[in-house]
């Protein structure tokens, strides 16, 4: 979103005093100006913002700068002066040559300057010329700094006035002797800073720039203007509100007290006066009592004006207008929870951090206007407060908060404490600290004062803190934010990144004083240099996911006892980020900035008055101390948390367990608990609940450290780390579903235990605004039933032995080996496919082998080919080089020959042009003369076309990210093989905008899911809008995609990850059967920077989801490796890593299939595991999702490992036909392997050698049927399904051949030989996963032949069994499956069986309509027109069919 800056200014924002002197100052200031803008040039910052393009050098900052303490009279300074580059220490020389021209008040640093010069030692000298208007002729003149940067002397007509030091507090010299005798005045400042280089206080100012420390600056920074004043005169006034007495307290300090008195009245917006004092002493706190005092709030910023005379000897000798507002902050107790309470009002803060830096001006704005709107642009956003970061702005920014109605965090600037200069550091700390607080404590909009930030140059915190407290006033004090607390002040301050955090505290608030620092690089707005972030997004749209998710956290922390939170932050600033806008103030990054994110920062804003109840289920034990069983042995079954286990042998104890001396667990824990784990079970009698409670249902968690829950056997929660309060946390979506109303449900709990304070507890409450008074069970049950439980098998180990030549004829020159495949150091993914039909896999992929001696030969592609005896060969390869690719294997044409499809780069150096994103299409044209196979590439993409419609595409170029990003199926049933793509489609900036070279811009933020439709072998057509015909489907890269039939409806769904909105996502489409698509409503935990992939791991007959990566399904981005059972009925349960066994992983993309004959499929892996990097796996499948991991380089007590690679790609395939999968592994290898970091191998599977029988094809399918609906054009097939040597029947998969008597083309949906039904590609998809399949046929007036095959756990095709059919001979509307048959006629569904079958009746939406059991003959009636799913169900074999009515 771009914004102009005066997008929120408006006449009403005039300020009604003030305005009249700026206008007398500019008149002064104008007639006083003797210098011009010759000599003089802007420079150029990397960036600039809108308000250096209209910077007016003789109006530099016109408007009067001390808004509290304002008089007539006064004259502006600020312009172009002269400057020279000074020695530190040197005296004033009336000689000096001053050879540059600076404008001022720009920091020497800055580009609006005109300077922008950087040194360890920035020493200068400043000269300007100045005359003294004749209306200020006669008294005296005050000269006025508002700050400089670090030590100021000041010469007037060559005498010294005065010296400050101090970079941050505005100060002031007398210079009234020193104008004698002329009428032009010469004014020189000499200033000197050394970045803190003798502890300074100097905030985020670095002479080493990196990460969160920018660029320092020097010099006069803020407006330098001079006023004429009285002998007897106002110094400073000190204004403090007293709600609770309904008064104002004001002290006027005047430079002489004797015969001084002074009057104050005080003023309302319409200028009527509200009280007044007259006569009052000045020096002392005066007390103006007002009636119905109206309150200065965020939402009502209501200010009273204030006219303050000075009277000597009976004459006024001063006057001085300001401001004030009535407001009272402070910390009570609501309950045991410290809150903060604005006018007696509980309120919670949002803000982000404001650095106050500027690309053009560094610490100095470049107007006004562009302070307001900073502040305004946050207020829009709905933020109730600014936390002012270890800076301190000029007073019209604290100003504009009071009038629009923000509330402040100010900091102190933080000092530096080095070696040698500790004692120094610490005294000018201290003074210039209780400097700036005088200066700035009157701004009602500063509700707190923060002393000291992480611990940066932090000493002596209770005595700097009591120094503090007793001068800000009516005012919140934090010690330290962020860490090195000490146990003092108001406010309790915590950081964390990107997560909010809370701490804890007895009697201070608690606040998260810094967190999310999402970063998002807006191109053509981004600083140049490295890199500073904590967590990184790609969108707009992906900011305000994860920014509002952040901000769901902090809702659940308000529970927990927080009270502010401020978010990282404003701007970017330099090579850091993570700003809501972009450093120029051009771009607001979020999506929806005013709709979705600003109404997620006011739930949290409005979380004390949301009326929300918490209303409880099952009781913490704050409340109730229930009974557990629990063991604290590492030795428990492994469905420990399951409902039939027998845990009567466990111990009973009460809730909560653990050891902890933290103040508040003091009568909470009440099980001693010191192992490193615990295992808890309890069921408990849920009442009679609604829909909306289930919904609206979470645990109240109290756990140091890991926490891991089910409920009824089902995942619900895990959550790493610890918390030292109870926090709200979500169960998952599947553990409510298991939930049963007036019955008994069981909850179990392992914790997990690293060092320090430990504890478990939990409770489960309702959060909702409704009251559903629910009435807690307290009951325990007393005899549960018990049963047996799941123990899985233990598998034959297998045997792999690398191939140690597979290339016999490969030189040495190609490889550190002679006799190897090609490394390639882009880590592409491979393609294994028959395309010469010589029935065995050959290779396919390309990149860049680093091996090769010439660089200009490293870039490679390549094909092998097994030549079925000693090994394989490389052939010349008809293919492009292509990086970062995703080859698949298919047959698009129908031609029976298999083409290949590559995405990628054409160089692995790509950045911006759009020619090198390649999406080639290779048709196989069969043998050549020359007896080779002929390749031709049809899409011919580029900027402006693609002949065959595939728009060119690549996924990320890191090795983090998943090689599946292409899948290849079936899913319009026309009997062509369409493709699901995900990745990144670059493109042109829209506005035509080009980088500081004149090169256009790139932007590389549109991540994409495209669904190509095949047109009949002529083409793809994108599908433009296929999710519910609306829209397209969610982007996303670093991730995977594919075609699975997930609820056996014969239609092929779209399974999507990777990242995205809240990082990592999960996505199943359901097809509708009309082209498009709906999704799943379940929530799935996803991962990105690695990959889902689909395999039926137990073999029940539907595909599993497998995922791996960076997945918060931990409570936090970890690595993850996990799985979702398909339940049926478009339903999943999440099996977690530790559950299954696995290594949580990344850069992982697996692949599956039977390594050791047991009829399970297991699972082949490389990537970076959470305890060990650069590793790949074989986890052995032992049945019920528990895996043994075997092969790992660590896996010592094994005969045999892999060698460590990963991110790559591995394939399980029979190269040799042998009937054993062989393993490929390549990728990133470990040094050892490969002294380039990257390894090609195979492995081969010998495990003959230890009694394992090699595997036999299934046989064929029987009893095939045909029937064929003339009303949708479709054919229905129908078989009974064979039997395999091991792979249960019920988990064999289909593969259906269809040709038109007379044609050349036939339809396969997995390429296949008709001949022996082997399968011609390794990697297998768009199978099906139930015995009938129903397609559209384009004529059916001819003769039809077709056929199937099955495929096992294997990766083995049967042969097929063929029959023939013409569809003009069948009419019957029916799906018939064994001895199920499901039909519509006349609106009803229509069954019949052949033994009792559940029956089930569901609709797209996963709602239920019917569940019972039939048997025979019958019909269910009375259904609104629409697409259903039936299952029926016998045993453990389940069929499902999608109708429409």
């Amino acid at each position: 979103m771009i914004w102009t800056p005066s997008f929120f200014f408006s006449d009403n924002m005039k300020i009604r005093k003030i305005q009249k002197y700026f206008i007398l100052g500019l008149f002064c200031a104008m007639n006083a100006l003797t210098v011009n803008a010759q000599g003089w040039q802007m420079k150029k910052a990397p960036m600039m913002t809108p308000w250096s393009e209209t910077i007016d050098v003789n109006n530099v900052l016109p408007e009067y700068p001390r808004p509290q303490m304002v008089r007539k009279e006064w004259m502006n300074l600020n312009g172009i002066w002269d400057l020279r580059k000074g020695v530190k220490g040197e005296s004033y020389d009336p000689n000096f040559t001053f050879d540059q021209k600076i404008l001022v008040p720009f920091p020497i640093e800055s580009a609006l300057s005109g300077i922008m010069e950087e040194s360890d030692s920035q020493c200068y000298w400043y000269k300007r010329t100045l005359k003294i208007p004749e209306t200020m002729k006669g008294r005296d003149i005050l000269l006025h700094f508002d700050a400089v940067d670090w030590e100021t002397i000041v010469y007037i007509n060559g005498v010294k006035v005065g010296r400050h030091t101090g970079g941050y507090d505005p100060f002031y010299f007398d210079i009234t002797s020193a104008l004698k005798g002329k009428e032009e005045h010469e004014l020189v400042v000499y200033t000197y800073d050394n970045t803190g280089g003798e502890g300074q206080p100097k905030g985020k100012q670095a002479l080493n720039k990196w990460g969160c420390w920018y660029t320092p600056v020097s010099g006069i920074w803020q407006t330098v203007w001079l006023e004429p004043v009285d002998p007897v005169h106002i110094e400073a006034l000190m204004i403090r509100p007293d709600v609770d007495n309904s008064c104002l307290k004001v002290r006027v300090n005047a430079s002489l007290t004797t015969g001084v008195s002074v009057n104050i009245n005080l003023l309302d917006k319409a200028g009527d006066k509200v009280a007044a004092i007259a006569g009052g002493k000045v020096g002392r706190i005066l007390t103006l009592p007002i009636e119905n005092p109206h309150l200065w709030s965020v939402d009502d910023p209501y200010l009273y004006d204030l006219d303050i005379t000075i009277i000597k000897d009976g004459v006024q000798t001063d006057a001085v207008s300001s401001y004030c507002g009535m407001r009272k902050i402070e910390v009570k107790k609501v309950g045991e929870t410290p809150r903060i309470f604005l006018n007696g009002e509980q309120i919670f803060q949002m803000g982000p951090l404001d650095q106050g830096w500027w690309p053009d001006g560094l610490y100095t704005a470049p107007s006004d206007e562009a302070l307001l709107f900073d502040i305004k642009a946050m207020k829009s956003l709905g933020f109730n407060m600014i936390r002012k970061h270890i800076k301190v702005e000029p007073a019209r920014w604290y100003m504009h908060c009071d009038r629009e109605g923000i509330l402040v965090w100010q900091d102190l600037p933080s000092p530096n404490l080095p070696s040698g200069h500790e004692d120094f550091a610490k005294k000018t700390f201290q003074e210039e600290s209780v400097r700036i607080i005088e200066a700035f404590r009157n701004h009602p909009s500063i509700i707190q004062w923060i002393v000291f930030n992480e611990g940066w140059g932090q000493f002596d915190t209770e005595r700097m803190t009591q120094i503090v407290q007793g001068v800000v006033g009516q005012t919140l004090v934090c010690c330290a934010s962020g860490w090195n607390d000490a146990d003092i002040g108001d406010i309790k301050d915590s950081h964390s990144y990107p997560d909010p955090s809370c701490p804890l505290d007895r009697n201070r608030a608690a606040v998260c004083g810094e967190y999310g620092g999402i970063t998002l690089k807006v191109q053509g707005h981004v600083w140049p240099g490295g890199d500073f972030q904590y967590t990184t997004v790609e969108t707009g749209g992906d900011f305000t996911v994860l920014f509002n998710r952040l901000a769901d956290k902090i809702k659940d922390y308000y529970y927990y006892g927080l009270n502010a939170a401020v978010y990282t932050q404003l701007s970017d600033v330099e090579i850091e980020r993570n700003g809501i806008l972009t450093y120029d103030r051009r771009v607001l990054k979020p999506y929806s900035a005013t709709g979705e994110l600003k109404a997620k920062i006011e739930e949290c804003i409005n979380m004390p008055r949301s009326g929300v109840k918490v209303q409880t289920i099952i009781s913490t034990s704050q409340e109730h101390k229930y009974k557990w069983r629990y063991t604290t042995s590492d030795d428990v079954p492994r469905r420990w948390f399951a409902k039939e286990l027998d845990d009567r042998a466990w111990a009973q104890g009460e809730a909560a367990f653990g050891r902890s001396a933290l103040w508040n667990t003091k009568d909470l824990i009440s099980t001693p608990w010191n192992t490193s784990q615990i295992y808890m079970r309890r069921w408990f009698y849920l009442g009679t609940i609604t829909p909306e409670m289930v919904e609206n249902m979470r645990f109240k968690l109290y756990h140091d450290d890991d926490i891991h829950i089910y409920i009824n056997g089902v995942w619900a929660a895990s959550k790493k780390g610890s918390v030292s309060n109870y926090i709200p946390f979500d169960i998952s979506y599947e553990a409510r579903q298991t939930l049963k109303p007036n019955s008994w449900n069981l909850i179990a709990v392992e914790g997990k235990q690293g060092s320090g304070e430990q504890i478990m507890d939990l409770g489960i409450s309702v959060f909702s605004t409704e009251d559903f008074n629910y009435k807690e069970i307290y009951d325990d049950l007393s005899d549960p039933e018990y049963s047996e439980v799941t123990i899985p098998g233990n598998p034959v180990d297998p045997i792999f032995t690398k191939v140690s030549r597979p290339v016999p004829a490969e030189p040495i020159g190609n490889s550190i080996i002679k006799g190897q495949f090609y490394h390639t150091a882009d880590r592409s993914n491979v393609a294994w496919g028959d395309y010469d039909n010589d029935g065995y896999l050959e290779i396919a992929y390309s990149g860049q082998n680093v091996h090769i001696k010439k660089t200009s030969a490293q870039q490679v592609s390549v094909l092998y080919d097994y030549d079925g005896k000693e090994g394989f060969v490389r052939l010349e390869s008809p293919f492009d080089v292509c990086y970062y690719a995703c080859p698949v294997w298919l047959d698009y044409n129908n031609d029976g020959l298999m083409d290949l499809f590559v995405p990628g780069l054409k160089s692995m150096n790509y950045t911006n042009n759009l020619e090198d994103i390649a999406a080639f299409l290779y048709e196989n044209k069969g043998k050549g003369q020359d007896g080779k196979y002929l390749f031709e590439e049809v899409n011919a993409a580029n900027l402006a076309e693609n002949k065959m419609g595939i728009t060119p595409i690549y996924n990320t170029m890191d090795g983090g990210r998943s090689r599946q990003w292409v899948s290849v199926g079936d899913y319009d049933k026309d009997g062509y093989l369409d493709l699901v793509i995900t990745g990144l489609d670059d493109y042109l900036d829209p506005d035509g905008k080009v980088d500081e070279n004149g090169i256009p811009t790139v932007h590389h933020d549109r991540r994409v899911v495209y669904l190509y439709k095949n047109n009949k072998g002529k083409g793809f057509i994108r599908q433009e809008t296929p999710l519910d015909g609306t829209k397209p489907f969610l982007g996303l890269s670093r991730g995977s995609v594919h075609f699975g039939d997930m609820d056996n409806d014969g239609w092929l769904d779209i399974v999507s990850s990777g990242y995205g909105p809240d990082e990592g996502n999960l996505h199943v489409y359901w097809n509708n059967g009309d082209g498009t698509f709906s999704e799943n409503e379940q929530y799935l935990y996803g991962a990105n920077d690695s990959s889902c992939s689909l395999c039926d791991l137990d073999a029940d007959g539907y595909m599993d989801i497998v995922v791996t990566g960076y997945s918060r399904n931990k409570g936090s981005g970890a690595k993850s490796f996990y799985v979702y059972r398909n339940c049926g009925n478009r339903n999943f349960e999440m099996l977690n890593d530790l559950f299954c066994g696995f290594e949580g992983v990344d850069g992982a993309t697996p692949s599956f299939g039977d390594v050791n004959h047991d009829g399970l499929p297991d699972i082949l892996i490389g990537g970076h595991g959470e305890k060990h990097d650069i590793t790949t796996w074989l986890y052995l499948n032992r049945g019920d999702f528990d895996f043994k991991a075997c092969g790992a380089y660590y896996n010592t007590d094994q005969t045999w490992t892999f060698d460590r690679i990963s991110h790559g790609n591995n394939h399980l395939v029979d190269y040799d036909n042998d009937g054993y999968l062989d393993a490929w592994n390549m990728g990133w290898a470990q040094e050892s392997v490969c002294s380039r970091s990257c390894a090609t191998q195979l492995w081969k599977n010998s495990s003959s050698t230890a009694g394992v029988a090699a595997n036999e094809p299934p046989s064929a399918p029987s009893n095939l049927k045909s029937s064929y609906n003339k009303e949708t054009g479709m054919l229905t097939f129908s078989w009974d399904a064979p039997a395999d040597d091991v792979t249960p029947s019920v988990a064999l998969q289909y593969n259906i051949y269809v040709k038109r008597a007379g044609s050349k083309e036939y339809f396969m949906t997995v390429p296949a030989d008709l001949q022996t039904g082997f399968i011609k590609v390794g990697e297998i998809s768009g199978q099906i996963t139930a015995t009938s399949y129903s397609m559209y046929i384009a004529d059916e007036d001819a003769e039809y032949e077709w056929g199937v095959q099955a495929i096992d756990n294997g990766k083995r095709g049967g042969r097929f069994a063929f029959s023939s059919f013409n569809p003009l001979t069948s009419s019957v509307c029916e799906n018939a499956l064994l001895d199920l048959c499901v039909y519509t006629a006349n609106g009803n569904i229509y069954y019949s069986v052949g033994d009792k079958t559940l029956l089930e009746i569901i609709n797209t939406s996963g709602v239920q309509i019917l569940r019972t059991i039939v048997n025979g003959n019958g019909a269910y009636s009375g259904l609104e027109k629409g697409v259903y799913l039936v299952s029926g169900i016998i045993g453990k074999l389940s069929r499902t069919f999608k109708l429409a009515l």
